[in-house]
């Protein structure tokens, strides 16, 4: 019986065995090659345990980093882009979406404080989502309006000058925290 032996199994084969990699166009007629399809097969299953495992101590050092929330989301996303399975895809996604829901619970729960007048515990969560990088504009603009109706105009220009940084990449909007950057700076 002969058959084809895949070119890249060969090289894996090689290097394993340190014998000779058989030519992408010869059949497999060498019986030690044959029988040691095993040995090469739980090699390479080896091989995907180790990649699958790199894969979950890569995510899980995203997360246990100090980065902000965003930077992080986007580096699990990254990850999405390296040849990974349906399995490992799904595992980067739901931590990517965890991380996503924080930011955006904050957001959410910020909005609920200050509907109860406590805009200081509303300002906390911003400013979390500004420290984490936070890419839409809700957080920052909030913080610019509760800066400056209290009269805290170096801090309404802190938010928006992250804003500029951080935030998403309207020119428009960016345009316009750079007057109100100006506005802030004449009324300190």
């Amino acid at each position: 019986m002969t058959e084809r032996f895949p070119q890249a199994l060969a090289e894996k084969f090689a290097a394993i065995t340190n014998l000779k990699a058989p030519s992408p166009r010869s059949t497999c007629l060498n019986p030690l090659l044959l029988r040691s399809r095993t040995h090469l097969s739980e090699a390479l299953t080896k091989e995907a345990e180790e990649v699958k495992l790199s894969i979950q101590q890569r995510v899980e050092a995203i997360r246990s980093s100090d980065l902000p929330l965003q930077v992080q989301e986007s580096a699990l996303l990254g990850l999405k882009s390296e040849k990974v399975n349906i399995k490992e895809s799904l595992f980067i996604q739901a931590n990517a979406d965890f991380v996503s829901d924080i930011m955006a619970n904050r957001n959410i729960e910020g909005s609920a404080l200050e509907r109860l007048h406590q805009q200081d515990k509303a300002i906390e969560l911003y400013e979390a989502n500004v420290k984490d990088r936070f890419k839409d504009f809700l957080p920052y603009e909030r913080l610019r309006i509760l800066y400056s109706s209290s009269g805290k105009h170096m801090d309404a220009i802190r938010a928006c000058q992250a804003y500029i940084e951080y935030g998403q990449t309207d020119e428009v909007r960016k345009a316009e925290y750079s007057e109100w950057i100006a506005k802030y700076a004449r009324a300190k």
